[in-house]
């Protein structure tokens, strides 16, 4: 399975292209122009590099949030015209999962991503090596205002926090 992933959620834009579960091409991108410039020769470039064109993908991964919302309509208006003329299937990915995934261990980690403005988008997950599932506190927000440092010191096991 070909598998298309991009990632247009903060100020860089990224591209990936993984065949099964080999890395084929992976490529980020802060050059300061916006991702309405790059992201499209970023694919391009991704797809002519691997010898594939878009009829070879079966899959299209694209962030869909939390982030920048004109990065994120670009990058999903992007892969949903890429995907559109042959019905591929799209996957939507949260951008806090995505970052969760990457922790190989075992635990609970804490995610979170600036949201300008002196606010913060953040999420807790509880992890079991692999995959990450998301795990809410039962009646609190994630981690939410002033209870989050009572919250995270009760934890079971030390958080892993994400950037």
């Amino acid at each position: 399975m070909n598998i298309l992933a991009v990632d247009t959620a903060g100020k860089t834009a990224g591209v990936a292209l993984l065949q099964d579960d080999r890395l084929l091409y992976e490529v980020y991108l802060d050059a300061g122009m916006t991702h309405s410039e790059t992201l499209m020769p970023m694919i391009d470039t991704c797809l002519k590099m691997c010898g594939m064109t878009c009829a070879d993908i079966d899959l299209y991964g694209v962030n869909a949030g939390p982030g920048s919302f004109t990065g994120l309509r670009i990058g999903l208006a992007a892969v949903k015209g890429l995907a559109f003329p042959r019905e591929t299937l799209c996957a939507p990915v949260s951008t806090l999962e995505a970052l969760a995934a990457a922790h190989t261990g075992e635990g609970t980690v804490l995610c979170a991503l600036d949201a300008r403005r002196a606010q913060v988008y953040s999420a807790i997950m509880g992890c079991r090596v692999r995959p990450c599932h998301p795990q809410p506190p039962a009646g609190r927000r994630c981690p939410g205002g002033g209870k989050s440092g009572r919250f995270c010191r009760k934890l079971q096991k030390a958080p892993v926090f994400c950037w």
